[in-house]
């Protein structure tokens, strides 16, 4: 595929919005008198979504320049320009709950205008690909072909190497870093760790976190690839934070642990804000919101007043944020919790936006927002995810395989639900694909079960995708299996999916009657979710040693 397959002049025309309306964002920022912190935190998730949305559109420049076979060609481009067009909506519902409409509205439109542009080089993608196929072997049909092949559980894209480094004993596991709380490793803190971690790293590097409760948001800027974090196992090495909304924090910037490239104009080289080097365990910011931080008692608090004053005054609503999108992260034997309770509403566990990510044996504790599995392509194995709403939700190309599932005791008058899809354009490659797990109640909410209706899932997006496969549902769950977003939205142009589940939930009969909704008969329509079909495994989970089915199991 040549670069003029698709036209140069729309790509480098939507790179000059991007980059627009980036300065318009700063400009914004830096004159704005709002003293609302989720106006100011929407804005910082907005410049941190534009330099992801320019890096990815940089990425398909040079891919279509690259020599690839047509189908990797086609792969990668969808999930960039997918990733590119999900970080303008983020960017837009990080507004949802700021006071005024002043600042979203003056971006919105040239978030829109971007989205179209990529939705348009989506369609001449997709094309192309069709155009692929009508003169050459055709392939088996797919409805996720971007994840790929899996070998041995994994997708492909996981290594050898990897996936005998996660299937290997902590003890005959080598290590570049160790964190220990206890001052026997090189760190006591995470964050310490990844700040010194190689950029730009072609080879994996890993950090193994001893036992221990680290009370910490980390961050794993765009430049810190191929990071492993190796802990002693679910429920003994456990990040846990409580950012939350009613507390003023957005949910893309509310994660315990995310993933995220962004990196703004004056951070340190290794590639974390200069704040990290401050004692921040000492100040135990995780319970406080960041203006409640300046009426704190607490150890240092002068100096890290000062240091705010030098940062400008956008910088406490940044570096408390453990995120995570350097590609190629992988996590094993580890809890990431967001501890914030049913009454805070969202807060994120866990968000990745790290392109062929995994995680092995970890657990994710939270209520709603759980697990935000934002963008790019993502591989859950053996994890154990906790939450009451939407607490698997988010617009990556996802599977989780052999992984448990637990609904926990919600607020009174609230709903259970386990998936919100977050596709938001037809052509985009993304969707939740569910085989080989466990949906079921939490302890706290077993015993009460019969008080609170409990969904599968409801449309988060208009084209919102999600299916369950070869799974265990229990008798938790509604007999319409399936929750309306609002009123009518998205049942005509959602795609969920059941195949060849079992359990007392997993009876059909009394489903919605969506036009969107099916019971899958056929091994060839539920084999377009596999691991091999949906999110390329087969190219990249080899390298992880993570186990995987590359097809149905």
């Amino acid at each position: 595929m040549r670069r003029n397959t698709l036209p140069a002049t729309l790509l480098s025309h939507t790179l000059k919005e991007v980059k627009a309306s980036s300065t318009n964002c700063t400009n914004i920022e830096r004159n704005l008198r709002s003293s609302d912190p989720v106006q100011k935190r929407a804005l910082d998730d907005c410049l941190e979504l534009l330099d992801d949305t320019i890096a990815e559109l940089n990425d398909v420049v040079f891919d279509l320049s690259s020599r690839k076979s047509a189908s990797k060609h086609f792969h990668d481009l969808q999930t960039l320009l997918s990733g590119a067009m999900t970080n303008q909506y983020t960017c837009v519902d990080g507004f949802d709950f700021a006071k005024g409409k002043y600042v979203r509205s003056n971006i919105q439109e040239r978030l829109l205008t971007i989205s179209n542009h990529v939705s348009n080089i989506l369609v001449m993608v997709n094309k192309i690909k069709s155009e692929h196929k009508a003169t050459n072997r055709p392939t088996s049909s797919e409805v996720f072909p971007e994840y790929g092949r899996v070998k041995n559980g994994f997708p492909t894209w996981v290594s050898s190497k990897d996936r005998r480094m996660l299937q290997s004993t902590v003890n005959a596991t080598k290590f570049d870093l160790v964190v220990a709380k206890d001052g026997t490793g090189n760190f006591t803190t995470i964050g310490e760790a990844v700040a010194a971690a190689p950029n730009n790293s072609e080879t994996r590097f890993v950090i193994y976190i001893k036992a221990g409760a680290y009370l910490e948001n980390v961050e794993v800027v765009r430049k810190k690839t191929n990071l492993m974090f190796v802990g002693d196992g679910i429920g003994k090495t456990v990040v846990k934070a409580s950012r939350n909304h009613v507390d003023g924090w957005t949910t893309f910037r509310s994660a315990t642990v995310g993933e995220s490239q962004y990196e703004r104009n004056g951070d340190r080289e290794d590639g974390v804000r200069s704040a990290h080097r401050l004692p921040v365990s000492k100040l135990e910011w995780e319970v406080m919101s960041p203006l409640e931080l300046l009426s704190a008692q607490a150890p240092c608090k002068s100096v890290v007043i000062e240091e705010i004053r030098k940062m400008g005054s956008l910088a406490m609503y940044i570096f408390l944020t453990l995120a995570v999108v350097g590609n190629g992260f992988i996590a094993k034997g580890i809890t990431f919790e967001n501890s914030a309770g049913p009454s805070k509403h969202q807060a994120v566990a866990l968000r990745s936006g790290s392109d062929l990510s995994t995680f092995y044996k970890c657990s994710f504790i939270g209520y709603q927002d759980t697990l935000y599995a934002h963008s790019l392509r993502q591989f859950y194995r053996e994890c154990d995810v906790y939450g009451t709403i939407d607490f698997i939700f988010g617009n990556a190309a996802v599977v989780l395989q052999n992984c448990n599932f637990y609904a926990r005791r919600p607020n009174p008058n609230q709903h259970n639900i386990f998936t919100a899809q977050g596709r938001e354009d037809p052509n985009q490659n993304t969707g939740i694909s569910i085989l080989n797990c466990k949906v079921t109640a939490a302890s706290d909410l077993s015993p009460v079960k019969s008080s609170f209706k409990t969904y599968l899932g409801r449309p988060w997006k208009e084209y919102s995708r999600t299916v369950f496969m070869k799974s265990y549902i229990d008798d938790l769950v509604d007999p319409a299996g399936w929750l309306e977003w609002n009123a009518t939205f998205a049942l005509t142009t959602l795609y969920y999916g059941e195949y060849m589940n079992h359990g007392p939930g997993s009876n059909t009969s009394a489903r919605v009657t969506w036009p969107g909704y099916r019971v899958i008969n056929s091994s060839v329509e539920a084999s377009r979710f596999s691991v091999d079909a949906f999110i390329q495994g087969g190219e990249w989970l080899n390298s992880t040693q993570v186990p995987y089915f590359a097809n149905l199991g």
